[in-house]
């Protein structure tokens, strides 16, 4: 009968044991969670997780419904060929085979129908038990709209500088300003 006490008290004091490290676990996956979701809803760039087979939006956070345009609602009925509708098919591959993405320039659209140029960070995760792609945006359209005038300056800077006279400056500065004019929207020089 001791031997049987004994194995009994062992044998529970392990099952205390397992249940107390069952209750940890679960405690430190909740709290891993609350700080993902606020890392993730706070986070000021917009940040999505979609489903890399289907493309469907899994979550957004509050800067992505600000940037885009869209509820959370819409957005979660959209996929990412939606946002990025000039996706090329190698990219869908690569995203589907997880594929990190580092600082890409992507076009994405807007809810209105324009156009954003962002730096793109894209990775393959575990979410809610099953695999999504965590995407990070940094909106840089005004930045290379920029980048574009700027270089077009320099570019009539040096035209006007290597023209022999008018009849040779005026055209190539009319193909400069006609070819910023077609890259840049009328948008731009509203503000």
């Amino acid at each position: 009968t001791i031997v049987v006490v004994v194995t009994l008290a062992t044998s529970g004091s392990r099952s205390l044991l397992t249940h107390r490290h069952e209750q940890q676990t679960a405690q430190a996956m909740v709290e891993a969670e609350k700080k993902f979701r606020l890392l993730f809803e706070d986070n000021p760039q917009p940040t999505c997780l979609y489903d890399p087979t289907t493309g469907k939006f899994l979550e957004v956070n509050r800067a992505a419904t600000e940037k885009y345009g869209y509820s959370r609602e819409q957005f979660l009925n959209l996929t990412i060929v939606d946002i990025c509708p000039d996706l090329p098919p190698e990219r869908v591959a690569a995203a589907k085979h997880g594929i990190e993405i580092r600082g890409e320039v992507w076009r994405q659209r807007h809810r209105d129908g324009s156009f954003l140029e962002v730096n793109l960070f894209a990775r393959t995760i575990e979410f809610e038990g099953r695999t999504a792609r965590l995407v990070v945006t940094q909106d840089v359209t005004e930045k290379r709209r920029s980048e574009r005038l700027q270089s077009a300056l320099y570019r009539i800077a040096e035209v006007s500088t290597t023209a022999g006279d008018l009849s040779e400056l005026y055209p190539a500065i009319h193909g400069i300003v006609a070819h910023l004019l077609a890259i840049i929207p009328n948008s731009f020089f509203d503000a």
